[in-house]
């Protein structure tokens, strides 16, 4: 996908949010960390550092959503991070309940929260930040959501087939500057 396809399916899958520019995929391209898993009807973009992968954003062609396609691209992307990572991180709004649904699917446990992170339109929400270890392996149980290794289904071998689901979150902007200015501290989940 070119940066302005990325920019153009970003845009209609966020529509509380601003969207990303081709401009800042284009700048997240270039970056040798920075990976992209993508299908025809929407991506993830992901990097690893220091073994740790960090998931920046994943959208789906709204046409296309509620098809399981979001479960398949997690699984694309954490096998591929498993291969150089051991843990993966994200952050979600407190408000976008299927996000965490899904993450929650994958093994991603809340481990902070900041405040007030999110702007819209006519609110705030707080972004969740969670973390699972890697690697992962299929859980038959969990109708193809991840589980760590050696849990239900480790003997099952991690899809590669790269889709996407629409889940509204950003850690950093592409440019560098932190959704919200400034970012409120991390505080410690209370769950």
């Amino acid at each position: 996908m070119t940066p302005d396809t990325l920019a153009a399916l970003h845009r209609a899958a966020f529509t509380r949010e601003r969207p990303w520019s081709a401009q800042e995929f284009a700048d997240l391209l270039a970056n040798p960390h920075t990976q992209l898993s993508a299908s025809e009807h929407g991506f993830a973009l992901w990097r690893g550092i220091a073994g740790e992968a960090e998931l920046l954003t994943i959208a789906v062609d709204p046409a296309h959503q509620d098809r399981g396609i979001g479960t398949q691209l997690m699984n694309s992307w954490m096998s591929e991070a498993a291969g150089t990572c051991t843990s993966a991180f994200l952050d979600v709004a407190s408000d976008n309940a299927s996000a965490i649904a899904l993450y929650t699917r994958q093994g991603f446990e809340i481990i902070a929260t900041r405040t007030n992170y999110y702007h819209r339109p006519d609110s705030r929400a707080d972004a969740l930040i969670m973390r699972t270890s890697l690697p992962f392996s299929v859980s038959r149980k969990s109708s193809g959501g991840l589980r760590p290794q050696g849990g239900a289904g480790a003997d099952s071998p991690l899809p590669t087939q790269s889709a996407l689901r629409k889940v509204s979150l950003h850690h950093t902007c592409p440019n560098g500057q932190k959704a919200v200015d400034p970012t409120p501290p991390l505080r410690p989940n209370p769950l």
